[in-house]
C-alpha cells in the first residue's frame, strides 16, 4: 500500500533549528517514545519544526506522515473526526470512532502531526488512547500546554537563540539563529539586504525585543520593504517594551505588540479587511470574503488580499482545495478576531457568514446532483468549518428553516464523506427548534437522516425517522418527498437482507418517480432494483435493469449514481464469470469514485476488481486490490460483506502460495461467523475455502469432509449459486480429485455431512489452523 503523505509545504528556508529538529527525531526514535508534545510560546515555530522532523524521518514511517490541523476547531469532540477524515477513515456504525481509528491504524508505521491542541485540550485522553492501543503509530503534538497524559514526552521548544551582546564582527553575529532568520526574511522584501557593522546593533536589538520568536521576526521583516534596521528598531521599541512590562504570555507580550505595529502600518481599508478575516474558520474564498466582509467599495479586494499575503498576515492556499483560499495562522487569526470583538463587529460578521453559507447552499440546490457533483462536494468539504460556525449561530438564534436549508446541502457531504455522527447531531438539534417549519426541507432532511442512520447500523432509529417522514409527506401531499422516503425505506430493507420487500418498494418508486418526470431518481431506482435482482439470482432481470439505468444516467451526468451503478454492473458480470466484460464498467467506476472520495464505493470496486484480476491470472494486482478493499471494509465496518471479502482474500493468497496470510484471513472470517448473525451461505463459503486450504496442505480427508460440510450449509441457504461460484468450486475439486479414490471420497463425504459449524471449527482447531482462543 502506498504511503499516505499529507504535509503542508513552505516556500521559505528552515533556519536555525537543525539541531532542534535532530533532537526531536532522536527522541522519537527511542523505543518507549511514541507521543512527543512540542510545547512552546506562541510564535516559537512549533508547527514548522514538527514538519521538518516529519521530512527528516520519512524513511521510518513507510505507511505515511500526516498533518492534522486543529486550529479551526473549538469543540474537542471534533478532534477524532478531524483526524479520521484527514486519514481517509470513515465511521463504522455503532462502533466508536476511537475504536475505528485504533482498528484501522493497527500496526501501521504512521506519523501524525496534531497541530494546535491547546484550544481543544479535552481531546488529550483520545490522543493518549490512540497511542496506547497501537504498536507503531507515532504522534507529534504542538501546543502551548502539555497534554498531561502518561504516554507523553514533553519537548520544550525555545525561541531562536539571540546573543546577549553585539559581537565584534557581522560574520559572527550571522551565526545566531534569530539573526540568520531575520536576514533571510529581510531579503524576501529587500533582496540586497546584508548585515553590516553599521546595522548589526539595530538587527540585534530587534531580535532581542521579540525574544527570538520566529513569527515576530517574519512579521517585522515582511512589513519592512523600505525600512532600514535602524528605523525599524525606533518604531518597534515603544510597542514592544510596553508589552514586555505588562504581560507574561508571549502572545500578549510579543506577538500582539508586533501585530499592533503591523496593523498600524496598513491603510484604513486594509485594516478593515484584515480584521474582518478573523470571522472565518479554516479560511475562505475570494467570493465569500467579498460577501461577508465590509470593505471599501473602491478597494480592489484581490489586490488588497495579495498585499496582506505579502506582509505575512494572510496565507494563500491552493493545494488540496477546490478553490484558492485565504487563511491565517492561529496567532494572527486570534488577533484579528479579538479586534472584531473589541469593535463589536464579530456578531454582525458572523451573521453575514451564516447568511453567505445559506446562500451558498441555496445555489447548490439545482446543481448538486449534476455533472459537477464532485466539485461541489469538494467545495462543501473546504467550507466545513464555516458551515459549522453558521449552523451554531442559526441554531442559537432559532433560525430553523435557514439551518434546514444549509443542512440539506451539507447533508450530501455528511452522507458521502462519512460525517455521520456529526450529521445526526446537527439534524436532531435543528428538528428540535420551534422555528423549523419548512415542510419540504423537513422531509428532505428526514430522508437524509434516515439514510445516515441506516449506514451507521441504527436500523430501528432509521425506520422510525423514515416512517415519520412518510406519514408527514402523505399528510401534506408532497409526492416527491414521499417517493424519496420510500426509496430510503427500500435501501433500509436491502441493507437488512429483506430483498423481496426492497423490490416491492423500488417498484413503487419507479411508478412515482416516472410520474413525477424525475429522470435521475428513476434511473437510480432501476440501479437499486438491479442490485436486488443480482442478490436474488435473477441475472437476466438484473442485466436489463442495469442497462436501463446506465442508459438513463449517462446523459444526466451524475457521477456518483453512475459510478455506483457501474460498480454493480461489474459485480453482475463477475457473478456470471464474464471477466472481460466486467473490467470496463469497473474501471470507469473506479475513476469516478476516486474523484468523489466515496470510500464505500471504492471498497466494493476494489474487491470486485480483485476477484476479476484473480480469474484473469493477475495475482499480484489482485492481492493489492483485495488488501485495499479489506482495509476500507474494516475502517467502514462493512460487516455484511466482510466475510465474503476475507474468503476472496484467502483464495488469492493461496494462489500465491502464501498460506500464512490465507490462514489469517480465514481465521478472521471464521471468528466473524461465530460472533454475528450470518447466513448459512456465508458459513458455506468459509467452510469451502477451508477445504481449499486443506487441499493445499495435502490433507485430503479433511478437504473432502469440509467440502461436504459446505454442501450441507449451501443446501439450507436461500442464496442462489451463480456461475462464478460454480467455477470456484470446480477449481477446488480439481485440487482434490487426482489424489482421492472414489471409495474414500464417498466415505469422507458422508462423515463431512454430519459436521455442524461447531464441529467444523473443532476440526480446524485439531489441525492447528484455528486457535481455540478464537
Amino acid at each position: 500500500m502506498n504511503a499516505l503523505i499529507r504535509l503542508p509545504t513552505y516556500n521559505t528556508a528552515f533556519i536555525g533549528r537543525d539541531d532542534t529538529a535532530q533532537a526531536v527525531a532522536t527522541l522519537l526514535q527511542q523505543a518507549d517514545v511514541r507521543l512527543v508534545t512540542l510545547v512552546g510560546m506562541s510564535g516559537s515555530g512549533k508547527t514548522r519544526l514538527s514538519l521538518q522532523v516529519a521530512e527528516a524521518m520519512a524513511s521510518q514511517f513507510p505507511d505515511g506522515r500526516v498533518f492534522v490541523d486543529l486550529a479551526p476547531l473549538t469543540d474537542a469532540s471534533l478532534v477524532l473526526p478531524t483526524i479520521a477524515h484527514t486519514l481517509g477513515i470513515g465511521e463504522r456504525g455503532s462502533v466508536t470512532l476511537l475504536d475505528t481509528l485504533i482498528d484501522t491504524i493497527g500496526d501501521q508505521a504512521l506519523l501524525l502531526i496534531v497541530d494546535n491542541v491547546e484550544q481543544v485540550q479535552a481531546a488529550a485522553a483520545d490522543i493518549h488512547a490512540l497511542i496506547s492501543n497501537s504498536t507503531r503509530l507515532h504522534i507529534i503534538v504542538t501546543s502551548q500546554l502539555a497534554l498531561g497524559v502518561p504516554s507523553e514526552h514533553i519537548f520544550e521548544v525555545p525561541p531562536l537563540t539571540v546573543p546577549s551582546a553585539v559581537n565584534q564582527v557581522p560574520e559572527k553575529l550571522r551565526s545566531s539563529p534569530a539573526v540568520a532568520l531575520f536576514i533571510d526574511r529581510m531579503r524576501q522584501v529587500q533582496p540586497e539586504f546584508t548585515l553590516t557593522a553599521q546595522n548589526m546593533a539595530a538587527v540585534l536589538e530587534i531580535c532581542q525585543l521579540v525574544e527570538g520568536l520566529p513569527l515576530a521576526i517574519e512579521l517585522i521583516a515582511a512589513h519592512s520593504a523600505v525600512l532600514a534596521p535602524g528605523d525599524l528598531v525606533v518604531l518597534l521599541r515603544g510597542h514592544l517594551k510596553v508589552g514586555q512590562v505588562q504581560h507574561t504570555d508571549s502572545r500578549e507580550r510579543v506577538i500582539r505588540p508586533v501585530l499592533d505595529w503591523c496593523y498600524g502600518r496598513l491603510p484604513a481599508p486594509y485594516q478593515q479587511l484584515f480584521t474582518g478575516l478573523g470571522v472565518f474558520a479554516g479560511g475562505s474564498t475570494l467570493a465569500t470574503i467579498s460577501a461577508v466582509c465590509s470593505v471599501d467599495a473602491d478597494l480592489d479586494l484581490a489586490q488588497a488580499l495579495q498585499t496582506l499575503v505579502e506582509k505575512n498576515l494572510v496565507q494563500y492556499q491552493t493545494s488540496g482545495v477546490q478553490t484558492p483560499r485565504y487563511t491565517m495562522i492561529d496567532a494572527v487569526q486570534d488577533y484579528a478576531r479579538q479586534r472584531l470583538e473589541r469593535t463589536r463587529q464579530l456578531s454582525q460578521l458572523t451573521s453575514a457568514l451564516a447568511s453567505s453559507m445559506v446562500d451558498f447552499a441555496r445555489s447548490l440546490e439545482p446543481v448538486i446532483d449534476g455533472p459537477e457533483q464532485v466539485r461541489w462536494l469538494n467545495q462543501l468539504e473546504d467550507e466545513v468549518h464555516n458551515i459549522r460556525t453558521a449552523l451554531r449561530l442559526l441554531i442559537a438564534k432559532d433560525q430553523g428553516n435557514a439551518a434546514l436549508l444549509l443542512a440539506s446541502m451539507a447533508g450530501y457531504l455528511w452522507e458521502v464523506r462519512g460525517y455521520w455522527r456529526e450529521a445526526r447531531m446537527w439534524l436532531e438539534q435543528i428538528f428540535a427548534l420551534k422555528s423549523t417549519t419548512n415542510i419540504d426541507q423537513i422531509l428532505a432532511n428526514r430522508y437524509r437522516l434516515g439514510l445516515i442512520l441506516s449506514y451507521s447500523g441504527s436500523f430501528a432509529a432509521a425506520t422510525e425517522v423514515l416512517e415519520q417522514g412518510r406519514q408527514l409527506a402523505e399528510q401534506v401531499g408532497n409526492q416527491r418527498a414521499g417517493a424519496k422516503i420510500i426509496s430510503g425505506l427500500a435501501t433500509l430493507a436491502y441493507q437488512q437482507g429483506q430483498l423481496e420487500q426492497a423490490v416491492s418498494y423500488y417498484m413503487l418508486n419507479l411508478e412515482l418517480f416516472s410520474a413525477l418526470g424525475d429522470q435521475m431518481r428513476t434511473a437510480a431506482t432501476w440501479a437499486n432494483l438491479a442490485a436486488c435482482y443480482l442478490d436474488l439470482g435473477h441475472y437476466d432481470a438484473a442485466t436489463q435493469a442495469f442497462e436501463t439505468s446506465i442508459a438513463m444516467l449517462r446523459p444526466l451526468q451524475t457521477p456518483l449514481h453512475l459510478a455506483l451503478t457501474l460498480n454493480n454492473q461489474g459485480a453482475l458480470f463477475l457473478m456470471l464469470a464474464q471477466f472481460e466484460r466486467a473490467s470496463s464498467p469497473l474501471n470507469e467506476a473506479e475513476a469516478l469514485l476516486k474523484g468523489l472520495e466515496d470510500q464505500h464505493g471504492q471498497a466494493q470496486n476494489a474487491y470486485t476488481r480483485s476477484i476479476v484480476a484473480f480469474w484473469q491470472g493477475e495475482l499480484a494486482w489482485a492481492r493489492q486490490l483485495i488488501e485495499r478493499a479489506l482495509m476500507l471494509a474494516h475502517s467502514l465496518n462493512l460487516t455484511l460483506t466482510l466475510v465474503e471479502w476475507l474468503v476472496g482474500g484467502a483464495m488469492i493468497a493461496q494462489a500465491q502460495q502464501d498460506a500464512a496470510q490465507a490462514q489469517a484471513w480465514l481465521c478472521e472470517a471464521t471468528l466473524l461467523l461465530q460472533q454475528g448473525s450470518f447466513s448459512l451461505w456465508e458459513h458455506g463459503i468459509v467452510t469451502e475455502q477451508w477445504a481449499a486450504f486443506a487441499a493445499n496442505k495435502q490433507q485430503w480427508q479433511t478437504a473432502v469432509m469440509l467440502l461436504a460440510a459446505a454442501d450441507q450449509q449451501f443446501a439450507h441457504a436461500e442464496e442462489q449459486t451463480s456461475p462464478i461460484y460454480a467455477k470456484k468450486r470446480a477449481r477446488i475439486e480439481a485440487l482434490i480429485d487426482p489424489h482421492v479414490a472414489s471409495a474414500d471420497r464417498k466415505r469422507w463425504s458422508n462423515a463431512g455431512k454430519q459436521l455442524s459449524s461447531a464441529a467444523v471449527a473443532q476440526l480446524l482447531i485439531d489441525h492447528g489452523w484455528l486457535s481455540a482462543a478464537d
